[in-house]
C-alpha cells in the first residue's frame, strides 16, 4: 500500500455483494484501502468484466496444469462463495483511472485468480505518468 501512497495514488476495491459482504471478504485481507460492495455488479459490467464457464474454470485447468488447479482448489475462498450475492464465475480485473473517471489501464481477468502483480501495476502507473513521483 505504501508504494501507492508515495505515488499519490488512491486505491479502492470493488467486491461482489453488499457493503457488509464486501467487508467480510476484504477485512481479513487487511488491504489498507476501502472495499466497496456492488451487489448488482454494475462496476463489473461497466468495465466489461465477464464470467467464466465451469469447463474453463474447473476442467480445463486440471487438464493443462493439475498442480496449479489443485492449488486453486486448496486456496479457494469457499466462505466468500457462499455469500448471497457471490458469483464464483464472475471474473475480476484491475483498472487505473484518472480523475474524472478516464480509464487509462484495464486488465480483464481470464481466470478467477488472474490479477497482475502489484509491481506491474506500479510500473504501469509510472509509465502513464499518473503518479505524483513520476
Amino acid at each position: 500500500m505504501q508504494a501507492f501512497r508515495t505515488r499519490g495514488v488512491a486505491v479502492a476495491a470493488v467486491a461482489q455483494g453488499t457493503g457488509a459482504e464486501a467487508q467480510r471478504f476484504c477485512g481479513p485481507l487487511e488491504t489498507g484501502f476501502p472495499c466497496y460492495g456492488d451487489p448488482g455488479k454494475r462496476a463489473y459490467r461497466a468495465f466489461g468484466l465477464g464470467r467464466i464457464g465451469f469447463v474453463r474454470m474447473i476442467v480445463q485447468p486440471f487438464l493443462e496444469n493439475p498442480s496449479l488447479a489443485w492449488r486453486r482448489v486448496r486456496d479457494a475462498d469457499l466462505a466468500g462463495a457462499r455469500m448471497p450475492h457471490s458469483d464464483v464465475q464472475q471474473l475480476g480485473g484491475v483498472a487505473i483511472l484518472e480523475r474524472g473517471g478516464v480509464v487509462r489501464y484495464l486488465h480483464r481477468a481470464r481466470q478467477t485468480d488472474d490479477l497482475p502483480p502489484m509491481l506491474d501495476v506500479l510500473a504501469e502507473l509510472d509509465h502513464l505518468g499518473l503518479s505524483a513521483s513520476a
